[in-house]
């Protein structure tokens, strides 16, 4: 389900996606919610 405001588009997050998260995940101010990335 995609929720679109003004500013924002809230929708389900999709395999594509995974890169930047790994990217964000990687510089380590993610590690203690999604845990070590760097293997994925």
């Amino acid at each position: 389900m995609d929720l679109e405001y003004e500013r924002i588009i809230i929708r389900d997050l999709i395999l594509k996606d995974a890169s930047a998260f790994i990217n964000m995940a990687s510089d380590g101010s993610l590690i203690d919610i999604f845990g070590d990335c760097s293997e994925c």
